[in-house]
């Protein structure tokens, strides 16, 4: 599952980066008292564009693409492993949404 986040700045190669998004995955759960989640925190790659192609028109030719600039995730400038286990694993509701906040609060990110 990934989400939006404000931004961190991460030191990578040699320079400061703004990770925007947060991945995070499941890598075990014993489904008896401890799950293991891996998480990666990505930049953001703009100006990406994108060629649309539109419909044919009978009328008249508008045009054959849209240019169409959106924002995606990048590459991962960090990543790790948090172990869920004890009254927190008790806690958990086997959601997604709770496993995102959960690693959310650990790294100490705002998701948005």
């Amino acid at each position: 599952m990934q989400k939006k986040i404000t931004p961190v700045s991460i030191w990578n190669n040699g320079k400061n980066v703004n990770a925007c998004y947060l991945d995070v995955s499941i890598r075990h759960d014993n489904l008896e008292n401890s799950a293991i989640f891996y998480y990666s925190l990505l930049s953001e790659v703009d100006n990406v564009k994108l060629d649309v192609p539109l419909p044919e028109s009978t009328e008249e030719t508008i045009s054959s693409t849209i240019e169409e600039t959106i924002k995606i995730p990048g590459y991962v400038l960090s990543d790790g492993n948090f172990t869920l286990e004890g009254s927190e694993y008790t806690q958990w509701d086997n959601s997604n949404e709770w496993a995102m906040n959960w690693v959310a609060n650990k790294l100490n990110i705002e998701l948005i």
